[in-house]
């Protein structure tokens, strides 16, 4: 459930990308633009925020997990690395 939000939250992340030259957009950002629907699931199933992480050519969608620490076993990435 949490992988498959990420994901959704990832494809609109890299088609807002294909439409702007530079940056790395937020998820609110993602939602102005109507790349992300109103409704979309932008909070992970344990009420965090997802976080959009643009590292060069790589875009990453983060979750901290259940335990609300980021760098622990229990954090969603997608795509996992």
């Amino acid at each position: 459930m949490a992988e498959e939000a990420a994901e959704r939250i990832r494809t609109a992340a890299e088609q807002w990308q294909q439409e702007h030259a530079t940056g790395c957009p937020t998820i609110s950002q993602l939602v102005h633009d109507r790349a992300l629907d109103a409704d979309a699931r932008v909070d992970d199933p344990w009420g965090s925020r997802y976080h959009v992480v643009c590292s060069g050519p790589v875009l990453t969608v983060r979750s901290c997990g259940q335990d609300g620490e980021t760098g622990t076993a229990d954090d969603i990435r997608v795509p996992r690395s």
